[in-house]
């Protein structure tokens, strides 16, 4: 009898994995925009984080201040805190997400893009790396998500 209370007692105390698919929605510490959405992966019977978008702003770059990138992670979702990652050559962002129940998470973001001034033959004449410190973000259930045959595995 004491094993199986103690048993429940941690069960009830773990972290909640993502309880339901659908699309998260919230704000950045700096009011920037994410979302991230979740959906059943038929072949591991996880849920997965199938698609993810990050507002950004590039505060070293004068002419080219705000970002957002959206990319399809397909990374199922197996712990209490999940990390996901995206590069695409100038622009890396680093996220790591915990879902709370049924209808919330949230988690920490760090954004890093690459950039470069040209002068007239191409040739770049200063290059560097913005890189934004952590930012906390909460995210809310917004409702199910629409996801075509194509996006899904």
């Amino acid at each position: 009898m004491r094993r199986a209370a103690l048993a429940a007692l941690v069960l009830a105390a773990a972290p909640a994995h993502a309880q339901q698919a659908g699309v998260y929605q919230g704000t950045t510490d700096d009011g920037q925009a994410i979302s991230v959405t979740v959906a059943a992966n038929p072949s591991s019977g996880n849920f997965e984080i199938v698609d993810a978008s990050v507002g950004y702003v590039v505060t070293c770059v004068a002419s080219h201040p705000a970002e957002t990138r959206t990319w399809s992670p397909n990374v199922d979702i197996t712990a209490p805190r999940q990390k996901v990652f995206f590069y695409n050559g100038y622009a890396r962002i680093e996220t790591s997400i915990v879902f709370g129940g049924a209808s919330d998470a949230h988690g920490t973001v760090l954004t890093m893009q690459a950039f470069g001034f040209r002068f007239h033959n191409g040739g770049p004449r200063r290059s560097g790396l913005c890189r934004q410190p952590w930012k906390h973000y909460t995210l809310s259930y917004a409702g199910p998500a629409s996801i075509p045959p194509s996006r899904r595995r």
